[in-house]
């Protein structure tokens, strides 16, 4: 059921959008006074999901207003450390919400009221929902200036458009909002598969086919295309997918594959076309893509799709899965197209070489997990729990390794946390010291939250790898970076701190002057504490920061300062 805390709220509260359907309009005005060049399409492919929105460019700048795009109510706003950062909701009467990203810094009704749920929390990370009529928005008011808070690698506004009844997120260059594009999408490359029945892959199946451009926007491979017979099978089928990206004008940035078709002897056999996705399905990109190849920089979209797959970007009924034989031939077209209609086509014959098709089970269940299966685990003390439908395709058996606490492959996604527990019985340390971590990708290690029951540490994860349970006894590290306890301060000034975690993780901060609660800041990304002072401040005050890790590792930072 697809209901978030966000709809629930609108439907609980707020029958005037509830209820309503999305209108089509270009209505809309720009969220910025710049010319809109796009740093990143809706749609594109990211880590374990689809871009949900577009990146305008703000010329590498912060601070620039930001704009509604139509008149409207703020609904929600969040402030994130990671993520979206500072963020807007902006409620509009066609039934279709607005959403601004990485935000630095709001107006004065917006941000007193911010503030005020901050001092209420006391915690710098905060959600507030308001109800109709609360905060109202003309076109064109100014509602945010431009940043680059939360997950945001360089200043940018990530804009959003949502369906305010389903939640779905809409592809705004289909939903009102145009930007300069003459550019046809760029096919990179080809790749088959032998599949089973279910779409899943099979493993040593697959052949990269390069792919040369013949003319301004046609494309085609080095003669005819030849796959051996083994690929096909008695109950699987062969499957397509290509790589492709487009760019828009104006930028150089790589961004995603709109819409596309596959056609097999003049016949449409598969397509797709992302103008809408719902939140809850956007994990599901790692079966949309070929992951494997998507962490070596490739963008291989499949034509085909498992059973599991429940994206609605798909224009065709069929799975996609193409039933060869032995000694045929087919004639392929592949057609990718961007919002502006700019297309591009990928023209070959493919060839199945004689010989016999593949017999018996395509995943023998003595060496693989599969997907539709519900995993159980245990071995001295290390216990596996997953959920039937959390892997996108079969893991093999030989991928785990309870006496070594390894489960899949480092750089396997998953859809559905699943349980691990570690069994301690006998601590040294209190409890609370204790945390699970995980090696995945690359040698990276990932902190897991952890809780402790019947002489078991506990922890969900969307993350496969090498598990270990970890203890950390050392607090975060504080220093000042702008200002020396010894010096005279403006009374305005902003303080700003380094704060080093270098075990888990920045779980609470917080800032006393003279016993009173003041609001920080925490920029994970440069590992800095940031006190923007509200007040004016004179004379000598007394400075209080306490940081706290998630192991409840503690660090007071304590200073007496002069202020004038």
């Amino acid at each position: 059921m697809r209901i978030t805390l966000f709809i629930l709220f609108f439907t609980l509260f707020n029958p005037i959008f509830a209820q309503q359907e999305v209108k089509e309009t270009t209505d809309y005005r720009s969220p910025l006074d710049i010319p809109l060049v796009l740093a990143a399409n809706f749609g594109e492919l990211r880590p374990n999901h689809f871009h949900m929105g577009i990146d305008f460019k703000t010329n590498g700048k912060e601070g620039l207003s930001i704009r509604s795009v139509m008149d409207g109510y703020v609904t929600r706003i969040k402030i994130s450390v990671g993520g979206y950062g500072k963020a807007i909701y902006i409620a509009h009467p066609n039934g279709v919400t607005s959403v601004y990203a990485h935000c630095s810094a709001f107006p004065v009704k917006i941000d007193t009221l911010i503030y005020e749920q901050q001092r209420k929390e006391q915690h710098y990370e905060v959600e507030i929902f308001f109800p109709i009529d609360k905060v109202k928005v003309k076109k064109g008011e100014i509602i945010a200036l431009s940043g680059n808070t939360g997950g945001s690698t360089a200043p940018h506004l990530h804009f959003e458009l949502r369906d305010t009844e389903t939640g779905e997120a809409l592809n705004p260059l289909t939903h009102g909002f145009s930007v300069a594009d003459s550019k046809a999408p760029v096919i990179r490359g080809l790749k088959i598969y032998g599949v089973d029945e279910n779409g899943f892959m099979i493993p040593g199946k697959s052949k990269n086919v390069p792919v040369q451009k013949v003319s301004d926007k046609k494309y085609t491979t080095n003669g005819p295309v030849t796959i051996p017979a083994h690929f096909c099978s008695h109950e699987g089928g062969i499957g397509l997918s290509y790589d492709v990206v487009d760019y828009f004008d104006g930028a150089p940035n790589v961004c995603g594959l709109y819409a596309s078709a596959q056609e097999m002897n003049s016949k449409k056999v598969f397509g797709q076309q992302i103008d809408r996705i719902y939140f809850e399905d956007s994990r599901y990109i790692n079966a949309h893509k070929d992951h494997a190849a998507y962490l070596k920089g490739l963008h291989y979209h499949k034509n085909f799709r498992n059973i599991h797959n429940p994206l609605g970007i798909y224009t065709t009924d069929d799975d996609g899965i193409l039933k060869l034989n032995p000694g045929e031939k087919q004639q392929i077209l592949f057609t990718a197209w961007d919002t502006k209609k700019n297309t591009s086509t990928l023209q070959f014959e493919l060839v199945v070489e004689q010989g016999e098709k593949t017999k018996g089970p395509l995943f023998d269940p003595q060496l693989y997990y599969m997907p539709d299966e519900a995993i159980q685990l245990s071995s001295k003390g290390f216990i596996i729990e997953m959920q039937a439908c959390s892997l996108y395709e079969p893991l093999k058996k030989s991928e785990v390794d309870l006496q070594k606490m390894r489960f899949g492959s480092p750089d396997t996604p998953v859809e559905l946390a699943f349980s691990v527990q570690i069994r301690k019985s006998n601590m040294t340390l209190p409890q609370e010291k204790y945390y699970i971590q995980v090696i995945t990708g690359a040698g990276k290690r990932k902190v897991l939250k952890t809780r402790y029951n019947n002489d078991h540490f506990i922890a969900d994860s969307k993350f496969m790898g090498t598990f270990s349970l970890q203890v950390d006894t050392v607090p975060p590290i504080i220093s000042p970076l702008n200002f020396a306890p010894t010096q005279t301060l403006n009374s305005k000034q902003q303080l700003t701190w380094k704060i080093l975690e270098k075990e888990t993780d920045l779980m609470e901060y917080d800032l006393y002057i003279d016993g009173e609660w003041q609001l920080l800041e925490y920029e994970y990304k440069g590992d800095k504490l940031i006190f923007k002072p509200r007040i004016s401040l004179s004379g000598q005050k007394e400075l209080v920061l306490i940081a706290k890790d998630s192991c409840g590792n503690t660090v007071n930072w304590k200073s007496t300062l002069q202020f004038q």
